[in-house]
């Protein structure tokens, strides 16, 4: 599965874009990289266009991916906002996502589109 982490200096921000099938070993190897630019940036706005992804985790990895963060050391004052996927049909997914990341104390949400993502993570 294709996929890339930046830093995007203008918006001062970490943009992880995904494209194609996404699965546990993929999510467990952007968690690492993103760990890695936060603790070497000290940057606290993450964006992860998942616009084009199609998940192949099942919802009990899902589960599992906010306790990646905390087994990568992530800084817990982090903001993250994930552009989900145009397909509906994943909208669930994305949706548990969301809830488990925030029942953990995560702050992050949800969006359509890369504007209200980046408003949010400005604000």
């Amino acid at each position: 599965m294709p996929w890339s982490a930046d830093y995007l200096k203008d918006e001062g921000i970490i943009l992880l874009k995904s494209r194609g099938e996404n699965n546990l070993d993929d999510y467990i190897e952007q968690t690492r990289k993103i760990a890695e630019m936060v603790n070497e940036r000290n940057i606290l706005e993450i964006l992860l266009d998942h616009s084009e992804l199609i998940n192949k985790a099942s919802l009990t990895e899902i589960y599992e991916i906010p306790k990646l963060y905390e087994a990568h050391n992530l800084n817990r004052n982090v903001k993250i906002a994930v552009i989900v996927s145009k397909d509906l049909s994943q909208e669930l997914d994305f949706e548990f996502f969301e809830d488990i990341c925030r029942n953990r104390g995560w702050n992050m949400k949800l969006f359509r589109g890369r504007e209200p993502a980046l408003r949010w993570l400005k604000s």
